[in-house]
């Protein structure tokens, strides 16, 4: 279901989500009194709530107190990306406005400081007991276009091992299959998004954009909600690599849509990088395999904080002469140093062939994505 609310107050947040869940998703019938409910917002670093980066706290408010309110057992959590220590990750809940909600609520908020191995991939322990209410953020990703509620299922992952498997899986058809195996495993109960206001451009952190959509989703189902938000964004189905991978695997089986959008949204700005799905395929594989996109960063802007260095899978990463130096024989273009810099000084830097193929994409037929 894709609801259309337009702000964050939160009297109107709660009614609306409220009503939508009583008339479409009885709580009742995913949950009952005595179970562990855990709320899993997108929390990937420490941002203000109006960039955008992170599940608005007056969202998750709202969701908190449907489910308080009716007598459940309420808890919070998320793994945001690179490792954190407990009062590291303190201070990215009370930068996000989750400690001041849990407070308010009297929520709970747990810590990943213990993991269990299911699958050979080690998932944080909330994971296991806990029944997940999924609560991502609508934004843009380089790497896989779109990240939206399979997407923040990857911050069950311990911090430790997300590096890890950014490294093993750098490309997108591959990182895929980790993101459909978090889906399969954990199968969340509820998914509610918020994209009232989303991240467009080069998500899914500071070189974003923040987008006013007035959008917010449901679903008992991840993958489901995705594929009608991909569509009214009016993202071919073939250009989103986990659509696509799960189209091929069939489990986007028919999905009945309520929805308050009469028209798909064509203004959606995609990543920077978006243009190569759309490339002929000998093409696109030269483009990323001999002009591909890299990282930089600006040294006006970095204040060598040495979060890049520490969430580089690929150790490409070197503090030299007062500088943050790579080697581009080992990135693997993971992207994330450019997620986890707080100050959004690392951009993608491209050739200038490169250059001439987005400038001819955008201005050309293929700027209608469907």
């Amino acid at each position: 279901m894709l609801l259309k609310i337009e702000n964050y107050q939160r009297d109107i947040l709660y009614q609306r989500i409220d009503e939508a869940l009583d008339k479409y998703f009885p709580l009742e019938s995913f949950f009952s009194l005595g179970d562990k409910i855990l709320l899993k917002p997108n929390l990937l670093m420490s941002a203000r709530a109006e960039e955008a980066i992170t599940t608005h706290p007056a969202f998750v408010f709202s969701v908190a107190k449907i489910f308080k309110e009716r007598g459940y057992n309420m808890f919070l959590a998320d793994s945001p990306g690179g490792f954190l220590d407990n009062d590291t990750l303190r201070q990215v809940y009370k930068e996000t406005g989750m400690l001041n909600l849990s407070q308010e609520l009297n929520v709970r908020l747990l810590y990943p400081k213990k993991v269990f191995v299911r699958g050979g991939i080690s998932l944080c322990w909330w994971a296991k007991d806990f029944k997940i209410v999924n609560l991502p953020k609508l934004k843009t990703h380089e790497i896989m276009v779109l990240t939206l509620a399979t997407k923040n299922l990857y911050g069950c992952i311990s911090g430790k091992q997300k590096s890890f498997l950014h490294c093993q899986y750098p490309k997108a058809e591959d990182f895929a299959r980790i993101l459909l195996w978090l889906y399969e495993e954990l199968k969340p109960p509820l998914n509610i998004i918020d994209g009232i206001i989303s991240l467009e451009g080069n998500g899914p952190a500071r070189k974003g954009k923040p987008k006013g959509l007035g959008l917010v989703g449901l679903s008992n189902d991840a993958l489901a909600l995705d594929y009608a938000i991909s569509n009214l964004l009016s993202l071919d189905l073939k250009k989103n690599p986990l659509l696509n991978l799960a189209s091929q695997k069939g489990l986007l089986s028919s999905i009945e849509l309520i929805s308050d959008f009469s028209h798909p949204i064509k203004d959606f700005q995609f990543p920077s990088t978006h243009f190569t799905y759309y490339l002929p395929s000998f093409l696109a594989v030269l483009v990323k395999r001999l002009l591909r996109f890299f990282p930089g960063i600006n040294p006006e802007e970095c204040i060598r904080c040495l979060r890049c260095i520490e969430a580089c899978p690929a150790q490409a990463i070197s503090l030299k002469g007062g500088a943050m130096v790579f080697d581009y024989r080992r990135c693997i273009f993971c992207m994330c140093c450019a997620e986890l810099c707080p100050q959004g000084a690392v951009s993608l830097r491209k050739s200038p062939f490169l250059k001439i193929l987005e400038w001819i994409f955008k201005n050309g037929k293929s700027k209608d994505y469907k």
